[in-house]
């Protein structure tokens, strides 16, 4: 499945907000912090405080952790 498809999935499985779920799809897609932040209309400390309730909730610690569970559990 897409990424944003992947992300909701993980969001459902992990008790993610519906903005978390937002930020973690962003994030996987290999965005910026930064960047996220523009894409949501956020601060660059709001996405920040996202991704670190992201990891965790899903007690991964990286991105590459992030993409490696979602492509070996939710991938086509």
């Amino acid at each position: 499945g897409s990424i944003h498809e992947q992300a909701s999935r993980m969001g459902r499985q992990f008790l993610l907000s519906d903005r978390e779920t937002e930020v973690l799809a962003l994030y996987a897609m290999g965005h910026t912090q930064k960047r996220v932040a523009e894409e949501l209309y956020i601060s660059p400390t709001t996405a920040h405080t996202h991704i670190t309730r992201i990891y965790s909730k899903t007690n991964l610690h990286s991105r590459q952790e992030l993409l490696d569970f979602m492509s070996s559990n939710y991938g086509s």
